[in-house]
């Protein structure tokens, strides 16, 4: 019942880190919140969530990420990455090839060019009616 409650809670409290501080945990941090050791908590979490903490803020701030681009508009990756507080900018570009099949950078430059597309055809729209 206690590793249930931890496992839920550590996921909890990782999906509830606003986009500002993500970058600034880590899940040593987390075990010390939840004061319980790293691999206690990396047990207790892969047995409930079938992945473990790390992986699961990794793919979380991947999320944010994308978030961020798409919801504060952010053009560049850097400034997103600032606002997210993620220093290691390499690191990051590195895992989020891996788990998306694309770089941050190419998402973004993707993501403005939808977003123009989208903008033309509402304009086009628009004259129509």
């Amino acid at each position: 019942m206690k590793e249930e409650i931890i496992a839920k809670a550590s996921k909890i409290f990782i999906e509830n880190l606003p986009a500002e501080t993500i970058g600034t945990f880590n899940v040593t941090d987390i075990a010390r919140k939840f004061k319980v050791s790293l691999s206690y908590l990396s047990r207790c979490f892969h047995k409930y969530n079938h992945c473990t903490p790390r992986e699961y803020l990794e793919l979380y701030k991947i999320i944010r990420f994308d978030c961020t681009v798409v919801l504060q508009q952010k053009n560049t990756v850097k400034d997103t990455l600032e606002v997210m507080k993620i220093e290691n900018a390499n690191h990051f570009n590195k895992r989020y090839k891996i788990r998306m099949g694309t770089t941050p950078g190419k998402y973004c430059k993707r993501y403005r060019q939808l977003r123009k597309e989208t903008k033309k055809r509402i304009a086009a729209l628009s004259k129509q009616k």
